[in-house]
């Protein structure tokens, strides 16, 4: 049975964290079990390795072993852990947190790794497990979908200046009353931060623009490089009421694995018009862009 749609959250953010554990492929030089291509061959789930593009390729390994091999989806995550504290450990070594942000993650995945709590095989790494408050995912009532429309249509009679503030608080509404935990617009040293929201219990920067022109690579380069400086669990949403080029969305994604997704004013409307949920939406296009690395696809030809 293929996974649902929480599972499948679950391992596109599973994988995202796990990417930089290890490399892909073995070095011809190195040890080729310091891979994921070698730990999938030692685990016995090298038909789900398909090799490629490196995160398509551990999402992929993760899924399929999850969704066909189940009682062998926690040896396979804590053989990474494990040959990834030596192979990391004279630079960028794993720590606590790591291991903290990745038994959350497995446990979203409907798993608990308990040998991460054992300090006898993890030492000062062993991390002690606290289940995540669980937070609903909530549908627009009719009511709040009409009243938020309206607030658009009133957006689009303002000022540039007053509508850019007017849209950051609109959005920050929208995802309250979709159960995300909305965080006001906070400021960091140099940059400006729109604001941040939960989903799934991963947390996201948000980065909003209603602008006469479409969004191309030099602004999605800028959010990625915000986020690439926080934790590196964290990810982003790029809302552009304009929408985004073609060519820069193309650019964006060739050579570099995506940390962000993004939304334009047709899928706002589309979860207006109450066809999908934010949360689903949001999910859809995460899964997305762990299976081929784009940052945009509209929600309509997410639910085709």
């Amino acid at each position: 049975m293929p996974l649902k749609i929480a599972k499948v959250q679950a391992v596109s953010a599973l994988a995202q964290h796990l990417y930089e554990y290890l490399p892909g492929k073995p070095h011809p030089m190195a040890d080729p079990r310091i891979s994921f291509e070698g730990i999938a061959k030692s685990c016995g789930v090298t038909p789900y390795w398909s090799g490629g593009s490196k995160l398509p390729a551990i999402t992929q390994l993760l899924s399929q072993t999850l969704e066909h091999q189940p009682k062998k989806f926690c040896g396979l995550i804590l053989e990474v852990v494990r040959r990834a504290i030596v192979y990391r450990a004279r630079k960028n070594p794993i720590v606590a947190t790591d291991l903290a942000t990745l038994h959350q993650l497995v446990y979203a995945a409907g798993f608990r790794l308990k040998d991460l709590e054992d300090t006898e095989s993890f030492g000062e790494l062993a991390v002690a497990f606290k289940p995540p408050s669980a937070r609903p995912h909530l549908q627009l009532s009719a009511t709040d979908r009409t009243r938020l429309r309206e607030r658009l249509d009133d957006l689009a009679q303002m000022t540039p200046t007053m509508r850019g503030l007017a849209f950051e608080t609109f959005l920050n509404e929208l995802f309250a009353l979709s159960g995300l935990t909305p965080r006001a617009p906070f400021q960091i040293i140099g940059e400006q931060i729109d604001g941040s929201f939960e989903a799934e219990s991963q947390t996201y920067l948000l980065e909003a623009k209603w602008e006469g022109k479409k969004t191309g690579q030099a602004e999605l380069l800028v959010f990625s490089g915000k986020i690439s400086g926080k934790a590196q669990w964290t990810r982003g949403l790029f809302v552009s009421f304009a929408g985004f080029t073609d060519v820069g969305l193309e650019a964006f994604a060739r050579g570099k694995a995506t940390n962000l997704v993004c939304m334009d004013r047709f899928d706002i409307f589309f979860v207006l018009a109450g066809t999908g949920s934010l949360p689903d939406v949001l999910a859809r296009k995460l899964r997305r862009a762990a299976e081929d690395n784009t940052a945009f696809v509209s929600a309509k030809a997410l639910y085709v």
